[in-house]
């Protein structure tokens, strides 16, 4: 399934798992172990993306967006190429602070004047 491209209700069904396998390692401190025989379905339908999931505690938010851009693509309301724009927009304001603070600045400088 991972070859092929996920739908926004595959994305959403990953992305929901991903709140509560967080939740499990996180809040009920459950080890892999036990992540991987409670999750078997998932880890299995979705194996990069769990691994993703056990690793990153951002992995929600980005199935979440991912799910949502895709939905938006499935809809014709955004080409892939601006659902591929937004996607590496969203990562980059998650995963590097210097984009953060290259945006924030900008931002300042605007309101500026």
């Amino acid at each position: 399934m991972e070859n092929n491209k996920l739908s926004a209700r595959d994305l959403a069904e990953v992305s929901i798992a991903a709140g509560a396998i967080r939740h499990d390692i996180t809040v009920n401190k459950l080890s892999q172990e036990q992540i991987d025989t409670k999750y078997g379905r998932i880890k299995e339908k979705f194996h990069q993306f769990f691994d993703m999931i056990c690793r990153d505690e951002k992995a929600q938010d980005v199935l979440t967006f991912m799910a949502n851009i895709t939905h938006r693509q499935e809809t014709g309301e955004i080409t892939k190429e601006r659902a591929d724009v937004e996607l590496g927009q969203f990562m980059a304001h998650s995963y590097i602070p210097q984009y953060r603070d290259h945006v924030k600045r900008g931002q300042d400088r605007l309101a500026q004047g």
